[in-house]
């Protein structure tokens, strides 16, 4: 069974609400925090890693705050993951016989395959469902 720990579940809905405000004004921790229900010195420590690692730009000061590095179309849900997880442990260590070592590459294409999701496919399904729960009377 593969399970993500809190940090890669938090980053992406980090990520997911960045790209679905779609801005270039850069988005304050805190309220990206408030929005995800997400503690605010826990996600500064993840949007630090996912700046380290090229996903987010930072800005500083009064109007500084997140958004992301590039557009949301060429980020995938297998590159935050990679960014806040490492390397799925599922593939990794003693493969065993031929047929083994060939079995572990072929999960391990599929968990691309699977996680293969474009950050702006989320985003968008984010922003519809959003538009579907807002109504009024």
């Amino acid at each position: 069974m593969i399970s993500l720990s809190v940090k890669g579940k938090y980053g992406l809905a980090a990520m997911v609400e960045l790209a679905s405000l779609n801005s270039d004004i850069p988005i304050q921790s805190k309220v990206l925090a408030e929005s995800q229900y997400i503690p605010v010195n826990y996600l500064e420590q993840v949007l630090l890693e996912l700046k380290r690692g090229g996903l987010v730009v930072s800005f500083r000061g009064s109007q500084g705050g997140y958004r992301l590095a590039r557009p949301a179309q060429d980020i995938v849900v297998y590159d935050i993951l990679m960014c806040l997880e490492g390397p799925s442990q599922l593939c990794m260590g003693p493969t065993g016989c031929g047929v083994l070592v060939q079995y572990w590459r072929d999960v391990d294409v599929n968990l691309k395959k699977t996680f293969g999701t474009r950050l702006s496919e989320l985003a968008q399904q984010k922003r519809r469902m959003g538009a579907q729960l807002s109504y009024s009377i």
